[in-house]
C-alpha cells in the first residue's frame, strides 16, 4: 500500500506557485474545469478569502489535490468542498497511477 504525505496550503501565493504541477495532474486525469487551479484560485479570490487546498504527495510526485474550505465549529474544524448551487460538480483529483 502506498503512503502519502498531505500538505494543507492556505497561502494564495503558494497555491499559485504550485499551480503548474496541479494543472499537470488535472490534465493527465482529464479533470473537470472545477478541479483546475485556474477555477479554484479565481473562486477563492471572489468567494473564499481563506482558501485551503490539500496536496497529497507520494514521495516527490503530486498524487492528488483536494480544494476545500475549512470551517470552525464549537467542537472543532471540518473540511468541505467548495461551491454551492452555482457549481455543478467538484472533485478530488487523483493521479491514475495510484494503487487501488
Amino acid at each position: 500500500m502506498a503512503s502519502y504525505v498531505l500538505e494543507a496550503i492556505k497561502d494564495s501565493a503558494e497555491l499559485r506557485r504550485r499551480a503548474p504541477e496541479w494543472r499537470d495532474v488535472c490534465d493527465a486525469e482529464r479533470s473537470s474545469c472545477f478541479a483546475r487551479p485556474e477555477w479554484v484560485l479565481a473562486y477563492n479570490d471572489v468567494f473564499e478569502p481563506s482558501p485551503l487546498v490539500v496536496f497529497a504527495y507520494a514521495g516527490k510526485r503530486l498524487a492528488g489535490v483536494f480544494p476545500c474550505r475549512e470551517s470552525s465549529h464549537r467542537l472543532g474544524r471540518t473540511l468541505a468542498t467548495l461551491g454551492g448551487d452555482h457549481v455543478p460538480e467538484l472533485e478530488l483529483v487523483l493521479s491514475g497511477d495510484r494503487e487501488r
